[in-house]
């Protein structure tokens, strides 16, 4: 009699004597066991989970339709069923509105193009068309796109859906878009939708945490944006973040970057915010670049202040764009304390006419933030006007130069000396500001 070594329990091998596989039951309905069935979902699950994490549909129980997930490992059973929760649970989807047209055409290629996308970003991709296909009905009805799966899966399926919808549209009763982020509210949150597959964002959306790039030396996606303009004051614009958790490894080359932009991001994506133009001012990691219409000696400063990875948990950054000049006022402010210390200022010349959009990216060492309710600090707004003053005066005393009255007084020169000031005035307030950045507790950086 031959003699078998193992035994084959629910498509999983495992060795006589041992205490068997691990095993989950779910209950399914029947919508729900048509669901798993579609598109080769069910396999995609298994290569989630990993481990050789074997599915069954047992659809002849007398109790109603099952779900029997098989594994050697424990986690890999759980990991299995978190995977079908999300693949199967709307109420955890990320619900999308889109344009009638751009519903129409997806409508219509679901079963090529939907299959597809579904493949690529492992994301389910549920169509909610609601409008009347006959364009007679006049009342108010939204289409939209669910997709449920992880929050990586849900950025990839919006990155891979984002070149056919093209489409703007005015949701109703929501503030996400595939196309744009919102530009119509204060910024409370991050926004869910327009961020790189690599950032998770928790429930509420107001702290952001880069994942899956655990050893990489130069992270990648890691962009999060958040979601409507950047909170007005009567000074500027002003909103402030809090590190919740540092990256520690050693040979992590990526680097924290704070970007400013005039109009909110769009898809898609860039992979990095280093060396980005366009319509963005961007800062981080000893660099500074802003768009090609901005004088040339604004976007080549030497910015190796503005370096924010030296950050520790529980520090807060408050950045500012003043409402007058257009200048980028970074400040810290140590855990427990209540002062802001200044980090960097940078006469930017940003265009804050119509409010201004933030955009951050975790590629460093900070791996986790939170967007936190902060009023502008009234005593470091003061103290930047003043050095700026004192920055015009300077100027003008270049601009006299024979002495007299206008050269101590800019107000009292007569108007063909000061013909030249506001060219000048970023160069010079720049160099009055290397006066006062901070470098004692600078750690050693790439």
């Amino acid at each position: 009699m031959t003699s078998w070594n193992y035994r084959r329990v629910g498509g999983i091998d495992w060795s006589q004597g041992s205490s068997g596989p691990f095993q989950h039951l779910l209950r399914l309905s029947q919508q729900e066991v048509l669901a798993l069935r579609k598109d080769g979902r069910m396999e995609r699950v298994c290569k989630i989970a990993g481990h050789g994490v074997h599915l069954q549909l047992l659809e002849q129980s007398v109790q109603g339709p099952r779900l029997l997930i098989t594994s050697l490992q424990e986690d890999a059973v759980e990991v299995a069923r978190l995977a079908v929760a999300q693949f199967l649970d709307k109420s955890s989807a990320l619900v999308i509105p889109l344009h009638p047209v751009d519903m129409h055409a997806l409508w219509f290629r679901r079963r090529t193009l939907l299959e597809k996308l579904e493949e690529e970003s492992g994301c389910r991709i549920v169509l909610e068309y609601k409008s009347k296909k006959d364009g007679k009905d006049m009342s108010w009805k939204q289409d939209s796109v669910h997709l449920l799966g992880d929050q990586a899966a849900q950025s990839r399926a919006v990155q891979l859906l984002a070149p056919c919808c093209t489409q703007s549209v005015l949701p109703h009763g929501s503030m996400v878009s595939i196309i744009q982020s919102e530009r119509n509210s204060p910024m409370q949150s991050f926004d869910q939708v327009i961020r790189g597959m690599n950032i998770s964002l928790s429930e509420n959306a107001t702290v952001a945490t880069r994942t899956g790039c655990k050893g990489v030396a130069a992270p990648l996606n890691c962009i999060v944006t958040g979601l409507g303009y950047v909170p007005s004051f009567e000074q500027g614009a002003f909103f402030a973040m809090r590190v919740r958790q540092v990256d520690l490894d050693r040979g992590l080359r990526g680097g924290t970057r704070i970007g400013i932009s005039s109009v909110p991001l769009s898809t898609p994506i860039p992979s990095t915010l280093q060396k980005t133009a366009g319509s963005m001012w961007v800062i981080g990691r000893g660099e500074s670049c802003a768009p090609a219409t901005v004088e040339a000696e604004v976007s080549q400063l030497d910015m190796s202040a503005a370096y924010f990875d030296n950050l520790q948990v529980g520090e807060e950054i408050g950045i500012f764009v003043t409402r007058q000049h257009g200048a980028l006022v970074i400040w810290r402010r140590r855990s427990n304390e209540e002062n802001w210390e200044l980090l960097v200022q940078w006469d930017a010349h940003i265009d804050n006419t119509n409010g201004v959009y933030a955009i951050l990216e975790l590629s460093g060492r900070l791996l986790e933030v939170e967007l936190v309710q902060r009023q502008p600090p009234e005593d470091q707004i003061a103290l930047y006007e003043q050095q700026r003053q004192e920055a015009v005066v300077g100027v003008a005393e270049e601009v006299a130069g024979d002495g007299g009255s206008s050269a101590l007084d800019p107000a009292a020169a007569p108007a063909s000396e000061l013909a030249d000031i506001p060219a000048a005035e970023s160069v010079a307030f720049n160099r009055a500001r290397r006066q006062h950045v901070r470098f004692s507790d600078w750690p050693d950086h790439d």
